[in-house]
């Protein structure tokens, strides 16, 4: 029977029941398998031209492990960067949406407002 409101959100991400899914937590296996991967791709931001770059030196980017998941994701999906971007951004927001959205419609119980306040 379908529910108005969920009576607590569930405490781990939901998964997705889809072969792109599938597909891409193989992915993620297969990188978190090859650690060195990382440490090339940290490497080579370690460089501009000929020049070493300090990386305690200059703003915030991505790290290594992030570009190297984007990169492999860009190549998976055929996107360009502009596409990439947008789509990891919108799923964020859908996901912030999506919690912010069912947050609202929970009814707060008294215990719920004492550890929401603090």
């Amino acid at each position: 029977m379908r529910k108005n409101l969920l009576d607590q959100l569930p405490l781990t991400p939901a998964t997705i029941d889809h072969i792109h899914a599938a597909e891409l937590a193989v992915m993620s296996d297969l990188l978190d398998q090859l650690p060195e991967a990382v440490a090339l791709v940290h490497e080579d931001l370690s460089w501009r031209g000929k020049r070493r770059v300090d990386p305690a030196k200059g703003r915030d980017g991505m790290a290594a492990e992030q570009v190297l998941r984007a990169g492999v994701l860009k190549q998976h999906t055929s996107a360009s960067y502009e596409r990439l971007a947008f789509g990891l951004a919108d799923s964020a927001r859908i996901d912030r949406s999506a919690v912010s959205a069912s947050t609202r419609s929970h009814r707060r119980t008294p215990r719920c407002r004492r550890t929401s306040s603090a």
